[in-house]
């Protein structure tokens, strides 16, 4: 009995733990969201700022300011804020699935394949939003040719599906090379290689209301199946011997994950990091339930693209591409996570 009383006291712990890190990591998005609207290269004053959006102000600097606000920095927060959630989770997604924390959202040749069309998109002289399209089309179509490939490799499923990954992946990114290689050195070169390095300062609405659907569906899908994820802990035999469908439910969650990743890159460019270190963090706080590190993710997912941005902002008037400062304080942030689980594993083993 009173172990039984025991388990149900750390059972409610765990969930006040939880509620009080999500509460925190709300608290912390709507800060850094506010904090994202008044920093950067032209500054304005906090009273200035709300008087000028609340129309008290009808001066020609108020106009500007409602002008930065409204067509600049709003969709870039708003990016930061969804590319940054859906990358996390599509990459602790990607990582319940193929039992492999040191698996990103890379994994399956996705962004380099958005990438791909992305620049056969600048080649061709398309508009932005074919460049968009094109590129979505192009990371979609790169799971179907991964499912495809792998029905037909002899292996288990798992395995199949990470090397038709990598031979796509591969074949991708010499699409991509030869790309650049043909692509005029003056007028689309430049475009190309800095679509490839991410970049979210030039992002409008119209382009996040291209993604909204999709991404919307997808999202919820990982989110009212996370505790699916689960199961993936299990041999394929064994989760099937409990009455889960792997095979089924392994399609739903690399096809979300994939058209998250697709939606992202589609619109920002490949923006690396995110996917890795993010669902490295949550399990680091919460465990290994994806219940609860599935919002724990896309939270933190989105913290980590907002202080990235606003960090690129503050450093200089010509910003760096994201991938840049992503790759700069992802690296200590995994090492850190690396160094701790280890330590949490030696502690165990004693």
């Amino acid at each position: 009995m009173e172990k039984k009383k025991s388990q149900t006291e750390q059972l409610f712990q765990d969930k006040r733990k939880i509620v009080i890190l999500i509460i925190a990591l709300l608290i912390a998005n709507v800060t850094l969201i506010c904090i994202s609207l008044f920093i950067g290269q032209y500054g304005m004053s906090f009273m200035e700022t709300i008087k000028a959006m609340l129309g008290y102000n009808g001066t020609k600097e108020a106009e500007i300011i409602r002008t930065i606000i409204i067509n600049i920095r709003i969709p870039r927060t708003v990016a930061s804020v969804v590319i940054g959630g859906i990358l996390a989770i599509a990459g602790l997604t990607y990582q319940g699935v193929f039992r492999n924390t040191l698996v990103s959202q890379d994994i399956l040749g996705v962004s380099t394949s958005s990438c791909v069309g992305a620049a056969l998109g600048i080649v061709l002289g398309l508009s932005t939003m074919q460049i968009q399209f094109l590129a979505f089309i192009l990371g979609v179509a790169n799971i179907c040719l991964i499912f495809l490939l792998s029905s037909s490799i002899k292996l288990d499923k798992t395995l199949s599906l990470i090397l038709s990954g990598i031979l796509i992946g591969g074949a991708m990114s010499s699409v991509l090379a030869m790309i650049k290689y043909m692509a005029n050195p003056e007028i689309h070169l430049q475009a190309i290689v800095f679509w490839t390095m991410g970049d979210i300062s030039s992002i409008t609405m119209e382009q996040l209301a291209y993604i909204a659907i999709p991404v919307t569906i997808c999202t919820v899908i990982l989110f009212t199946r996370s505790w699916g994820l689960n199961y993936f802990c299990f041999m394929d035999s064994e989760a099937k011997s409990m009455g889960f469908n792997i095979g089924r439910n392994r399609v739903i969650y690399l096809a979300c994950a994939t058209v998250l990743v697709a939606s992202a890159v589609s619109i920002s460019g490949s923006i690396g990091w995110v996917g890795l270190v993010i669902p490295q963090l949550s399990r680091l706080l919460v465990g290994q339930n994806h219940r609860y590190t599935m919002p724990l993710a896309f939270l933190m997912g989105s913290i980590f693209l907002l202080v990235v941005d606003i960090i690129n902002r503050l450093i200089s008037a010509a910003e760096l591409p994201v991938s840049i400062i992503s790759g700069l304080l992802g690296l200590p942030l995994f090492i850190t996570c690396w160094f701790i689980n280890a330590k949490h594993s030696e502690e165990k083993n004693r």
